[in-house]
């Protein structure tokens, strides 16, 4: 299997647990809890349930957005250079996506470690701190190598021309 095959599954594959946190730890948890409340009851932990969603779902998706150089791009400064002007400029952006991405990976890893080190639970449900964060290394660090292949290798299409997840 190559190296772009193994990227772009693993992208895919991460971008479907994002969207199925937004969909089940966000938007469901989010109905039900508000449809409980006129009798009296909720769903226990449903804000740290949603707040695991959003964790989740926003890194979760980043490679996959890198992948497809789904990013956004200002279409006035896109459209009119050169060929090759567009091409150094998808160079610079992915260059610096690939360093953004591995700073945040570091940053995070640094963040995870001192949050597990204290030992810190979340108030409703108990669960360790340092999981909340373990989304934000997977997502930032793939979408960092995501961002670096395509230094070497870029997009050969354009998202709005039919990305397939």
């Amino acid at each position: 299997m190559s190296l772009d095959n193994v990227l772009h599954s693993t992208a895919r594959a991460f971008c479907a647990v994002g969207m199925v946190s937004l969909a089940v730890l966000m938007m469901v948890v989010t109905v039900i809890d508000v449809t409980l409340r006129p009798f009296g009851m909720s769903v226990p932990g449903a804000y740290e349930l949603v707040t695991v969603g959003m964790r989740m779902m926003v890194p979760l998706t980043l490679p996959y957005v890198f992948w497809t150089e789904a990013n956004l791009i200002v279409d006035l400064l896109f459209q009119r250079p050169s060929p090759t002007t567009k091409r150094l400029i998808a160079l610079l952006a992915n260059g610096l996506s690939a360093l953004v991405m591995g700073y945040m990976t570091y940053a995070v890893c640094r963040r995870i470690a001192q949050v597990y080190r204290s030992g810190e639970v979340s108030t409703d449900l108990a669960v360790p701190i340092w999981i909340y964060w373990s989304p934000l290394v997977i997502g930032c660090g793939l979408a960092g190598i995501v961002a670096a292949y395509r230094i070497f290798v870029p997009y050969q299409g354009r998202p709005s021309e039919g990305v397939d997840l």
